[in-house]
């Protein structure tokens, strides 16, 4: 690797910036750091170029690479303005088949056309604005590389928003990273005696690795463990009856369920996107309710057996 190949890797802390938050030199309450490497700038300078993109004409106000598939730089900034009008919207295809590796939308763009990033086979990791509202079926397709998407808060319980990421085509192994809601609970020491984990309770603890309910609860809330990234063993206790509406939503860590005797509901797409479910038991009293069991959002990759 070349000294340029390098230092070129070190822009990411610059592109990382949220383009009008409150890391941004647009903020007025913060400077970026000094580069004084030429290569650095260059980078940087490439990375946020505005000759890449056009506007079509049959969709003003949003944009597109001009040559895809011809030379592009790894890591891209898609501009807040072009030719003087404000972009709002990725067009369709708008990337498709590039070479590119990280993307962030700026502040301003608002959705994200259908197969916009479709056969990027390169691209590792995208950071989507506050103001992002619609994401279009298919926009992240064939894009088998993808690591970790970076969204706003108000995607963690919105079920649109979520029901658009489920169309998106975003790989299984994916993670999903929610801004200002890292939180800190490899594995949490639940008190004696509680029946209840409240909604949300754990909601994005994105390190949680293993959790053990203690006997004597019986419901987990809806969104209790949703966005646990991280969470790949989740003991349930004999006394647990009910399971609230996406609880375990978007933990792609998690491998096995054992459902105890004593359940009576699951909840709507209490498991949904849980890509690595290979194995749920349930107990023989629920061999009659297929429909809910359906409804629970398991992967068709997991095996439904019952005692």
């Amino acid at each position: 690797m070349n000294k340029n190949d390098d230092k070129s890797r070190n822009i990411r802390p610059y592109l990382s910036l949220s383009p009008l938050g409150e890391d941004s030199p647009l903020s007025g309450e913060k400077e970026p750091p000094v580069m004084e490497d030429t290569a650095l700038l260059t980078a940087l300078a490439r990375a946020m170029d505005p000759s890449l993109w056009e506007q079509p004409r049959s969709e003003p106000g949003s944009i597109r690479l001009k040559s895809p598939r011809g030379a592009v730089p790894e890591e891209l900034v898609v501009p807040p303005f072009l030719d003087g009008r404000q972009i709002l919207r990725l067009a369709p295809g708008a990337l498709a088949e590039s070479s590119v590796r990280k993307v962030i939308l700026p502040e301003g763009i608002r959705e994200v056309g259908a197969d916009a990033f479709a056969g990027c086979s390169l691209l590792e990791e995208i950071v989507l604005p506050d103001s992002m509202a619609l994401l279009e079926p298919g926009c992240f397709s064939s894009a088998p590389r993808l690591a970790r998407v970076e969204l706003p808060d108000r995607y963690r319980l919105d079920r649109k928003l979520g029901a658009d990421l489920a169309q998106s085509g975003l790989p299984g192994s994916c993670r999903l990273s929610f801004r200002g809601t890292r939180r800190d609970c490899r594995e949490p020491v639940f008190p004696a005696g509680i029946r209840r984990v409240e909604q949300q309770a754990f909601a994005v603890c994105e390190n949680m690795r293993r959790a053990v309910l203690p006997e004597g609860l019986e419901e987990i809330g809806n969104f209790a463990f949703f966005g646990c990234s991280d969470l790949a063993e989740i003991v349930l206790p004999s006394t647990l009856r009910r399971i609230g509406e996406e609880a375990f939503v978007f933990c792609p860590s998690l491998t096995e369920v054992l459902l105890p005797d004593r359940i009576e509901s699951l909840g709507k797409l209490a498991f949904w996107f849980c890509v690595s479910l290979k194995r749920a038991e349930f107990p023989a009293s629920w061999k009659g309710r297929q429909e809910e069991i359906e409804a629970a959002g398991f992967p068709e990759s997991c095996a439904i057996v019952f005692r």
